[in-house]
C-alpha cells in the first residue's frame, strides 16, 4: 500500500450506530439506490438537510451553526 494513503484520514472518520426497525436497513438501501446513491451517502444527506430545516448547519470545520448566531440559514 501507498504510504500516503496508508496515513489518510478518513473523510468522515466518525461511525455512528442507532436502533432501527426490522426492514430499515433494506429499505435504505432501496430508496438510495433510487438515487443512485450508497446508503452512507443518501442517510448522511437526508440527515444533513433536516437539521438545516431544523435550524442547526454543520459547518466545515465541524463546528455548528445555528439561528442565534446570525441570519437565517439557507435550505
Amino acid at each position: 500500500m501507498h504510504p500516503r494513503v496508508a496515513q489518510a484520514r478518513p473523510r468522515y472518520p466518525h461511525l455512528y450506530k442507532f436502533r432501527a426497525p426490522r426492514g430499515f436497513a433494506e429499505a435504505v438501501a432501496a430508496t438510495a439506490a433510487q438515487h443512485h446513491q450508497t446508503a452512507s451517502d443518501f442517510v448522511r444527506q437526508l440527515l444533513l438537510r433536516e437539521m438545516r430545516k431544523a435550524g442547526v448547519m454543520l459547518r466545515a470545520d465541524g463546528t455548528i451553526a445555528t439561528p442565534k448566531d446570525g441570519p437565517p440559514l439557507p435550505l
